[in-house]
């Protein structure tokens, strides 16, 4: 199958709970660019506790909104525990989680959304370091219009606890995806360099690289009315390849960064089944 996220927060309300820098502030994660990530660094000393749930970044979508994927993308996030009884005291797992709630205090309605990771420890001090696109498909579909992510870390005991979080967090993406069928027969890949080349007088040329290699792929699909359905939802939110989305075919190993460019056209091949041509390109 074909998946693609393409919920996102641009118009979203974006506040951080931790402290976040000042030249990669929170609302970085509207701009949808993960060269301009938000980026995070705090840390503190919790009290006589066995579960500590420690909200990153809180978002008022605005109105509500049915989750059935999530998508968190980060680079070089590393987080830091210890108990303070040390070895009796062991931490047993901590968790990057996507909440929801009723209200924007988060005190009534709260659910667990989406666990991104879930790191089973066992030992009272740990430190790892987070990179790459942690995507999820939900078992049930939630709606809220409230959501937070969260890093909770569970003790064995009740102890004091010290943690850190620093990292970039360059997007996170919830709500709908469109799922599609896997691709026929014919598929194209293009591989492109972004290359100048100047031509001078006398027959010379020079050559200036201007970006790192770019995939792209075109698939043909064959769809039912559900999946056509999906698509079109898809297109209206990224308006035409306007914006990016979360790109993952099965077999796949990370989901892809990328934007639909070409415009969707329809050949109906049978009764409520359509041919139709993507093309996804990869955002550097």
């Amino acid at each position: 199958m074909i998946k693609i996220d393409y919920e996102n927060l641009r118009d979203a309300t974006v506040n951080g709970v931790m402290t976040f820098d000042t030249s990669y502030p929170v609302n970085n994660l509207k701009i949808l660019n993960k060269n301009k990530p938000a980026k995070v660094s705090d840390s503190g000393n919790e009290m006589g506790s066995a579960e500590y749930v420690l909200p990153i970044f809180k978002t008022d979508i605005g109105k509500s909104r049915t989750v059935t994927r999530a998508a968190l993308d980060i680079g070089g996030l590393t987080y830091s525990l210890s108990t303070e009884a040390g070895a009796f005291t062991n931490i047993s797992s901590c968790s990057f989680i996507l909440q929801g709630a009723d209200n924007y205090t988060f005190t009534t309605g709260l659910q667990n959304i989406a666990f991104f990771t879930d790191k089973t420890i066992g030992s009272y001090e740990y430190q790892e370091t987070l990179n790459g696109i942690y995507d999820i498909d939900l078992i049930a579909s939630i709606t809220k219009r409230y959501y937070r992510l969260v890093m909770r870390a569970m003790l064995v005991g009740s102890d004091h606890m010290d943690w850190s979080l620093s990292g970039n967090i360059n997007n996170v993406y919830f709500g709908s995806a469109a799922t599609l069928p896997c691709p026929e027969l014919k598929r194209k890949t293009t591989i492109s360099h972004g290359v100048t080349i100047n031509d001078a007088l006398g027959g010379g040329r020079s050559g200036y690289y201007t970006h790192s290699k770019r995939r792209a792929w075109t698939v043909d699909l064959l769809l039912s009315e559900t999946q056509k359905e999906a698509l079109e939802a898809m297109d209206d939110t990224a308006h035409g390849g306007a914006l990016p989305v979360y790109f993952e075919e099965e077999g796949m190993i990370d989901p892809i960064y990328a934007r639909v460019t070409s415009e969707i056209s329809y050949e109906q091949d049978a009764y409520r089944y359509y041919r139709a041509t993507l093309t996804i390109e990869e955002e550097l």
